[in-house]
């Protein structure tokens, strides 16, 4: 984890000097996808990705669970080879209570519905995060993870939806609908377990009570709608059910990963991002990953993470385009 740790501070980079890596980065990434295949093959290896080390070039870096990896290369087609120790990516449902303290119990029922607080399917005692509210047509419907709204592809249609999650009831697990029913599962993309590319975790519930599209106050308040696209070092911001709002920086882009799911079920995700340390736990699932600034633009959908809080994460655009959705705001 340590490598990781000092290796993140080196990922701020200015926006000019970014610029003008944009060939190098471009490039990187393809040489990433002609050798991930046979890198993560390497036993311990979880990833790949594409990054600026502290010299400020472009580099390919490949992720692994521990130190004592064997077996990777130092240069990929004259493109320096970067190694990072993660840890496992996982993803992040509820597995403990929050911390205590902060602004908001985002445990706790609140209505309207806001932006960073508990759900989860009712059919399970679990909880993760709502992200936003998003737009489809006239509708408003919330926005999440698969593995928090449809039960990892086991959800059906119309299963109800609650907040908070069941993991956060008061007793643990208590079934506390109506009083606690967000809505309905409406949609959500399945995800391939038997070894194809995933490029988003995501769900979408049809609410019956009202959402504020915005978190509670005391955060970053309402998401932006423009999209804007992760790049290293760019200052991002979330706010989750467990961690609450956390800051850091996107780390690196083009990420291939495993997560596992639990269960004896991994799944591959590719064109991920990747952020700094500290950005979540678990049951910050399904979080909303906005620019760290006033505007709040959308970047990404957090859905896994490592025991340090490095995040991975969905680029948002295709999660919107996926649902034929835009961002809505309170």
């Amino acid at each position: 984890m340590g490598l990781l740790a000092a290796a993140a501070c080196s990922d701020q980079a200015t926006g000019p000097r970014l610029t003008s890596l944009q060939g190098a980065l471009a490039g990187v990434m393809q040489v990433q996808g002609r050798h991930t295949p046979q890198l993560l093959r390497v036993p311990g290896v979880v990833g790949t990705a594409t990054g600026i080390d502290p010299s400020g070039h472009a580099v390919l870096v490949v992720l692994t669970q521990s130190t004592d990896v064997t077996g990777i290369p130092g240069v990929l087609e004259n493109v320096p080879v970067n190694v990072r120790v993660t840890g496992e990516f996982q993803a992040l449902t509820a597995v403990v209570a929050p911390p205590p303290g902060g602004r908001v119990k985002l445990t706790n029922l609140i209505r309207p519905v806001p932006n960073g607080v508990s759900v989860g399917n009712n059919l399970e005692c679990a909880a993760g995060t709502l992200g936003t509210g998003v737009i489809i047509g006239a509708q408003t419907y919330a926005l999440s993870n698969n593995h928090v709204f449809a039960r990892e592809n086991d959800g059906h249609v119309g299963e109800v939806i609650v907040q908070p999650g069941r993991f956060d009831s008061k007793p643990r697990c208590a079934d506390k609908t109506p009083e606690s029913q967000l809505g309905t599962l409406f949609d959500f993309e399945p995800i391939d377990f038997a070894g194809g590319n995933n490029t988003f975790d995501a769900a979408i519930a049809l609410p019956s009570t009202p959402l504020t599209c915005a978190t509670p106050s005391g955060f970053y308040g309402s998401p932006g709608t423009t999209v804007i696209p992760a790049s290293p070092g760019l200052p991002i911001q979330k706010v989750g059910r467990t961690s609450g709002l956390t800051t850091g920086s996107v780390a690196l882009i083009n990420a291939t990963v495993t997560v596992n799911y639990g269960g004896g079920r991994v799944a591959t995700f590719v064109n991920q991002v990747i952020t700094t340390p500290g950005i979540s736990r678990a049951g910050d699932s399904g979080s909303l990953i906005v620019t760290n600034d006033a505007a709040a633009n959308p970047v990404a959908l957090l859905f896994a993470g490592t025991a340090n809080g490095t995040t991975v994460a969905n680029p948002i655009g295709p999660v919107l385009s996926r649902f034929n959705a835009t961002i809505c705001q309170g």
